[in-house]
C-alpha cells in the first residue's frame, strides 16, 4: 500500500506551487521576493560611490554601473565594503579637523576623499596631501550637499519595507513560528546596511561632477609618509572604491590599528548573526554541520584580517612569502564559506518546517513590497 504523503508535504507543495499561499499561509516565492527586495534595497541605498573618473579611458556604462558594482560586493564580501566605510568616515574626521579654521565639516573631507575637488580645467584630483599646499576657496556644506542626489522617496519605500520586514520577523519569533535562514541572512544585511550608512551618513550621494578650484597651489608639499607594501586590506579598500595609494597610505600609517578594530567589530557582530541558526531546521546533518562551520569563519574572519597583516609585517624576509600564502589560503576558506552561505539560504528552502509557511494577517496591513 502506498504511503500517505505528510502533511508537512502537502503545505510545502501548496504553498510553494501556489505562489500565493493560503489562508494564514505565505508562499515561498513571497517570501523569496521580500528577502531579495530587502537586501537589495539596503545595500543600494547604502553604498556611496566616489565620483566617476572622467580622465580615464572608461566607457559611460562603466561609469553607470559603478553603484551596482559596490553593491554586489556588498553582498559577496560585505565585511570588506564595511571596512571601506570606516576607513573613509575615519579619514573625513581627521580633514575636517585639520581644516577646522575654515569651517570644514566631515562632508568636506568625505568630498575630497571621493574625488570631489579637481584642479582648475585640468580636472586633476586634489588628493589627501592638497590640504596643506592648497589656499582653499570657502566652500559651504550647502554648495557640497547641493551635488548630492540622495533620493527621499526611495528612502522612505526602504525604510517602509525595512519596518514591515523587522516587525513581521520579531511577530514569528513571539508566535512561535520558524524563521528561515534566508530571512536570518536578510536580517544581518540590514544590519550592516544601517551601520554603513551610519559611517557614511555624511558623505554625498551619487555625485556626477566635482567642484573646480581656481586657486593658489604651493609648489611646496609637506612631507607625508608612504607605504611601499600597504596591508591587503588597505590594497582591497582603494582598489574596491578607486581612491588613490596616498589616502590609503595615509590610512595605514596613521590609524590603521583604531580603523581596524572598529571594522573587526562589526564584521563580526554580521556574522554572529548566522550563528543563531544554529539549532535550526535544516534538511540533513550535514547542512547543518557545514552551516555551523561556515557561521563560525565569517564570524573569526573580521578580526583575523585585522591583526594577521599586521603579525606578517613583523616576520623575517624569509617567512615573510609564507605569511602572505597563509593569508591567500584564509580568503580561499573564508570565500568557500560566505559561497556556501549565499547558495544554502535558498537550497534549505526545499524542505521546511510546517510553521515556516504560517504568518500573522496583522504585519499584511504595513504597505510593503
Amino acid at each position: 500500500m502506498p504511503s500517505q504523503p505528510s502533511p508537512d508535504s502537502y503545505i510545502h507543495a501548496m504553498v510553494w506551487d501556489t505562489g500565493t499561499g493560503d489562508g494564514g499561509n505565505r508562499a515561498v516565492y513571497g517570501l523569496i521576493w521580500s528577502c531579495l527586495v530587502t537586501i537589495f534595497g539596503c545595500t543600494y541605498l547604502a553604498v556611496h560611490p566616489n565620483l566617476p573618473n572622467r580622465t580615464a579611458k572608461s566607457a559611460r556604462w562603466k561609469r553607470t554601473l559603478r553603484r551596482p558594482i559596490l553593491m554586489l560586493w556588498t553582498i559577496v564580501v560585505p565585511e570588506l565594503m564595511l571596512y571601506c566605510a570606516v576607513i573613509q568616515w575615519a579619514i573625513a574626521r581627521n580633514v575636517a579637523k585639520r581644516q577646522a579654521r575654515k569651517g570644514w565639516t566631515n562632508t568636506h573631507g568625505f568630498f575630497l576623499l571621493m574625488g570631489g575637488f579637481v584642479q582648475g580645467d585640468t580636472l586633476k584630483r586634489l588628493t589627501m596631501d592638497s590640504v596643506g599646499y592648497v589656499d582653499w576657496p570657502d566652500i559651504s556644506v550647502e554648495d557640497i550637499e547641493d551635488k548630492s542626489k540622495g533620493d527621499g522617496l526611495s528612502k522612505g519605500l526602504l525604510t517602509l519595507q525595512l519596518l514591515w520586514f523587522i516587525l513581521q520577523l520579531i511577530s514569528r519569533v513571539v508566535q512561535g513560528f520558524a524563521v528561515t535562514e534566508l530571512e536570518l541572512m536578510t536580517v544581518a544585511y540590514v544590519v550592516l546596511a544601517v551601520v554603513m550608512m551610519f559611517f557614511w551618513w555624511e558623505k554625498p550621494l551619487n555625485v556626477q561632477r566635482p567642484i573646480h578650484i581656481q586657486t593658489r597651489i604651493s609648489s611646496k608639499r609637506p612631507e607625508h609618509r608612504q607605504l611601499h607594501d600597504p596591508p591587503i586590506l588597505i590594497k582591497w579598500h582603494y582598489y574596491l572604491t578607486g581612491e588613490t595609494d596616498d589616502c590609503a597610505a595615509w590610512s595605514a600609517a596613521e590609524a590603521l590599528w583604531q580603523i581596524g578594530i572598529i571594522g573587526a567589530i562589526f564584521g563580526t557582530f554580521f556574522g554572529a548573526i548566522h550563528i543563531i541558526a544554529w539549532n535550526f531546521h535544516f534538511a540533513t546533518r550535514g547542512e547543518q554541520l557545514i552551516w555551523r562551520g561556515a557561521s563560525i569563519i565569517v564570524t573569526i574572519a573580521p578580526p583575523i584580517y585585522v591583526v594577521y597583516p599586521m603579525i606578517v609585517e613583523s616576520f623575517p624576509q624569509r617567512l615573510f612569502r609564507a605569511g602572505h600564502l597563509c593569508h591567500l589560503g584564509l580568503a580561499i576558506i573564508y570565500f568557500l564559506a560566505r559561497a556556501f552561505i549565499l547558495i544554502d539560504v535558498f537550497v534549505l528552502l526545499r524542505d521546511l518546517p510546517a510553521s515556516a509557511y504560517q504568518s500573522s494577517d496583522w504585519t499584511q496591513l504595513i504597505p510593503h513590497i
